[in-house]
C-alpha cells in the first residue's frame, strides 16, 4: 500500500475511534454500517464489532485509554 493511502486509512480510522467517544455515535455508527452494506441495503453486522471497540474504549481509563486507542485504530 502506498503511503498516501496509508496515511488516509490511519487518519479515518483515528477519527472513527474518536467519535466513538461523542454524543454521535450511535449517527455515525448508522452511517458507517449503511456505508459497509450497500451491496446488502442493510447496515453491515460490523456494527456490532464497532459497539465492542466503544465499550472497550470507554471502559479504559488513563494510560490503558491510550494503549486502548491505539489498538483500535491499528
Amino acid at each position: 500500500m502506498d503511503p498516501a493511502t496509508i496515511a488516509i486509512v490511519t487518519s479515518s480510522a483515528l477519527k472513527l475511534v474518536d467519535l466513538m467517544t461523542t454524543d454521535v455515535w450511535d449517527q455515525v455508527k448508522k452511517g458507517f454500517g449503511r456505508l459497509l452494506g450497500q451491496s446488502t441495503g442493510q447496515e453491515s453486522p460490523v456494527t456490532d464489532d464497532l459497539d465492542s471497540a466503544r465499550s472497550e474504549l470507554l471502559a479504559a481509563a488513563g494510560d490503558d485509554y491510550e494503549s486502548t486507542r491505539n489498538e483500535l485504530v491499528a
